[in-house]
């Protein structure tokens, strides 16, 4: 790549870590020996690779980049991204990107590339097949090697996140078996035992959705927090975010034959992976109404009253999770004609509850209507009100050009 196009790409990426959310000071693999090269699938006649940086050593720091120049800054904000491979090496690939990508040791798609933004510019590091960190530069692609494999918590919870991104991330027997080397024995034994037990084709199940990242709707990022370490665990927090939500789960590390594996997962309502899972002979301890933190018990939820329900509505809608949503909504619901059970409810709160509608309910009047309360937030009108003693949304109407 040309340095111009350095210095311009660099912008763009200081202007993204200037908005992240989350800045918690965190590091990949620290050591990396560059290695190989060869030119570009873009660079132009006459492009020849520069050997000083051959053999050159990078370390990703805490706060700073340490390594040959144009790479080393300091303030380094690290973040792992994925992506296809149409925009790897800042789009640079030739058409098909699939095919050029390959060429280059890199399998598949969505792609990991560690994205290094500093106060003096930026880096994207494309994360090839064999586990190797490549690097466009000046029109040459470079290889990176790791100077020792991962051993560290947050080095093993990065590996196991890049092999869950880049493989399918859903929550069954295949996917958990690429992650079982990271995993505990205890952990590994009770997700099998939780998935040996077949579910009712027409129930919510009782993890609905990925654990590991706390979605439904995939991320497409992530980054660490700070490190907790106690006398018998490591706790490492990862930020999990994409165009919409941002959301958090803790991954809870013991040391098992001088090895760190993961042994749950918490995520940020203070939820275990392993309650949830239930005990290890097979009988679950989880429900849906575990699982979704707006159930209440029948004493409690008819003592409620419409304000505190509404609170803990807005709160399910602005953590973007909607199989918290779904709790909201009286089972059977009634859309477009039909009459969705719960796990049908679930796959219609995103598209009811848009963006600009979700902004309106978050600050809304409702209005009474006889012993009912309705909030007008275009194009629909919702209908809130009790059922067996519970306050539920009840029904939905394309009534929002009424708004008082």
């Amino acid at each position: 790549m040309s340095k111009t196009y350095l210095l311009r790409a660099a912008l763009a990426l200081c202007l993204t870590a200037a908005s992240s959310v989350y800045a918690d000071t965190w590091q990949p693999r620290e050591a990396w020996r560059i290695d190989s090269a060869r030119l570009a699938p873009w660079a132009p006649s006459g492009t020849r690779v520069n050997p000083a940086y051959r053999g050159g050593e990078i370390r990703f720091q805490s706060a700073r980049v340490v390594a040959p120049r144009p790479l080393a800054c300091e303030g380094a904000k690290y973040q792992w991204i994925f992506v296809g491979a149409e925009d790897l090496f800042e789009g640079n690939l030739p058409a098909p990107a699939a095919s050029a990508a390959q060429r280059l040791g890199i399998a598949g798609a969505p792609v990991a590339t560690l994205r290094v933004t500093c106060t003096n510019g930026g880096f994207d590091f494309h994360r090839s097949a064999s586990g190797d960190l490549l690097l466009g530069l000046d029109n040459v692609v470079w290889t990176l090697r790791a100077a020792r494999a991962a051993s560290t918590p947050a080095e093993i919870v990065q590996e196991l996140l890049i092999t869950h991104f880049t493989h399918d991330m859903a929550f069954t027997s295949e996917s958990l078996a690429r992650k079982n080397a990271y995993l505990s024995a205890g952990l590994r034994t009770r997700i099998a035992d939780y998935l040996a037990v077949p579910q009712a084709d027409d129930a919510v199940p009782d993890i609905n959705g990925d654990p590991f990242t706390d979605s439904q709707e995939y991320p497409d990022r992530f980054t660490l927090g700070a490190v907790r370490v106690s006398a018998n665990k490591t706790v490492v927090p990862v930020h999990f975010s994409d165009a919409n939500t941002k959301r958090r789960v803790d991954y809870v590390l013991v040391n098992d034959a001088k090895r760190w594996v993961v042994d749950d997962l918490v995520d940020e309502r203070g939820r275990s992976l392993r309650d949830l899972l239930g005990a290890s002979d097979g009988k679950r301890t989880g429900t849906a109404s575990d699982v979704a933190p707006a159930a209440r018990s029948t004493a409690t939820a008819e003592s409620e009253t419409f304000e505190a329900f509404l609170i803990r509505f807005r709160a399910a809608l602005k953590s973007g999770r909607a199989a918290d949503v779904a709790t909201f909504l009286r089972v059977p619901f009634l859309y477009e004609g039909r009459q969705l059970d719960a796990a049908g409810v679930v796959t219609i709160v995103p598209g009811l509850f848009t963006p600009t509608v979700k902004r309106c309910l978050a600050n809304v009047k409702t209005i009474a209507e006889e012993d009912r309360r309705v909030a007008f937030c275009r194009p629909y009108a919702f209908y809130f009100g009790r059922e067996n003693g519970a306050y539920t949304l009840l029904e939905f109407a394309a009534d929002g050009e009424s708004t008082p």
